[in-house]
């Protein structure tokens, strides 16, 4: 074998196949390497595989030659002896010395040498050697066919069946067209055994997985470096079109889970990619993704829908900070409900150790909603007037302004109780001052540290309700 390699190495003319002839050639070149091996060892297989490849016209200009691929990183691969008629008619050659039909023997002797000359005729000299056996068994051929039956009429060789049919789908076959090469099968193959027809069928769905097998390999190369939300929407339709570029359905003849989500999947990508939807739309493709053999479809998908449902929480919380009850409300409620989208819709209905798998997600989704603003339940209990009532006014009031203070020092206040502590706080500020004998301007000073904030807050409350001195207090500060 190493022989003959430098033989052909010498002798054939040397062919680079670029990138735009490569996915015409590459299976082909495969199946023909593939084939050699199995010249001696199962010769009718070798037929089979290199039936539809000579029969392609795609192929005519490198067959028969020493190949090379281009590669998609540049350059060329290795070389190949890319050599379907000479593999074909040693094959032929291999099945004549097994055939018990000398009829059969002398048919497969004849499209041996028939496949030899066209092959020394292309240039490859080693073939002479093989066709010079091939004529051999040829005239044994004919002699044993001669003593078996009496000479006239003249010995009719019938085209195989298996053979005109492979023939008639190739061109099929070359263009991925596998459904209508199945049905075509299925049309012209009644004169073929059905085994025969069987194993065309069998080939014709081998070659549709392994397109989809290249297919797929390459999405899944182009899915994995997909990071953000934001690149899935800002990159053009094109490319979007080339990120989820994939074999139509039509002609797709096996069944593949991972290609069914894919399609399936690129309707819910379109969607957030137009803007049409929210990235958490995407948790139901990534809940179809879970039963699939490969996780990336899974953890990849997951990971958008959450980084949808963050958003979504984090800027509603965020929206919220300084907002009303009344639209505050419907804020919070959104993002309880897009919580719950990813806690209970989603991944309460994973597998448990999936589910177990994205505990910290949810965990910072529930600290987000936490954030919310609150109202001070204390307020409701805190009576300003209490220390006036009392023997000790000075301490009382200083211990309520120690208790109001520790309660403005927590963060996520409402809005509305911001505004009631800050106008108690100036409130008792003011009243402490004043019992100790400070003017109002003085007073003033004392509780200027919360004007700013119960300005923000929506200004004072109440600032009537302890007489004129503490509401000229008020007015100071503004």
């Amino acid at each position: 074998m190493i022989f003959f390699t430098l033989l052909c190495a010498l002798a054939q003319q040397n062919r680079s196949i670029d990138r735009l002839e490569k996915n015409d050639y590459y299976r082909p070149v495969a199946e023909t390497r593939d084939a050699e091996a199995l010249i001696d060892s199962d010769p009718r297989t070798v037929v089979e595989k290199l039936d539809p490849i000579i029969a392609n016209p795609k192929l005519q200009k490198h067959i028969e030659s020493r190949a090379r691929l281009a590669e998609a990183t540049g350059g060329y691969g290795d070389y190949y002896m890319f050599l379907p008629y000479q593999f074909r008619g040693r094959a032929r050659v291999n099945l004549v010395r097994k055939a018990a039909d000398p009829e059969i023997a002398l048919k497969l002797a004849q499209g041996a040498v028939a496949d030899l000359e066209e092959s020394v005729r292309r240039g490859v000299a080693p073939s002479e050697e093989f066709l010079k056996l091939a004529k051999a068994e040829l005239e044994k051929a004919k002699a044993a066919a001669n003593t078996t039956k009496p000479p006239d009429p003249p010995l009719v060789v019938k085209e195989d069946p298996a053979a005109l049919l492979r023939a008639s789908i190739a061109p099929l076959l070359a263009s991925n067209r596998f459904k209508t090469a199945r049905a075509a099968a299925e049309k012209d193959g009644k004169d073929v055994p059905d085994a025969e027809r069987k194993r065309i069928a069998e080939e014709v769905d081998r070659r549709c997985k392994t397109l989809l097998n290249e297919e797929m390999f390459n999405f899944r190369r182009r899915f994995g470096r997909l990071e953000s939300l934001s690149e899935l929407t800002e990159i053009s339709d094109g490319a979007f079109e080339t990120l989820f570029s994939l074999p139509a359905p039509e002609e797709i003849s096996v069944a593949d889970a991972a290609y069914d989500w894919a399609r399936s999947a690129r309707t819910a990508f379109k969607e957030v990619h137009a803007r049409k939807a929210g990235g958490e739309t995407l948790l139901a493709t990534a809940a179809a993704a879970a039963a699939l053999e490969d996780s990336l479809w899974f953890t990849r998908t997951e990971a958008l829908g959450y980084q949808g449902v963050l958003d979504g929480v984090r800027s509603r919380a965020d929206k919220a900070a300084g907002l009303p009850k009344a639209e505050r409300d419907p804020l919070e409620a959104q993002a309880v409900a897009l919580t719950a989208a990813y806690t209970k819709e989603f991944a309460g209905k994973l597998d448990p150790k999936k589910a177990a798998d994205l505990k910290s997600r949810a965990d910072e989704l529930n600290r987000i909603l936490a954030g919310f603003p609150k109202d001070l339940a204390e307020l409701a209990s805190i009576d300003l007037e209490a220390p006036l009532a009392g023997a000790a006014v000075e301490a009382d009031l200083a211990k309520l302004d120690a208790d109001l203070r520790s309660l403005e020092t927590r963060s996520g206040i409402a809005v509305e109780s911001r505004r009631k502590l800050y106008s108690a706080l100036v409130t008792v500020g003011a009243l402490r001052a004043l019992v100790a004998g400070k003017d109002e301007d003085a007073a003033a000073a004392d509780v200027r540290i919360w004007s700013s904030k119960l300005a923000a807050a929506g200004g004072a409350m109440d600032e009537k309700r302890f007489g004129p001195r503490v509401e000229k207090v008020f007015a100071k500060i503004k």
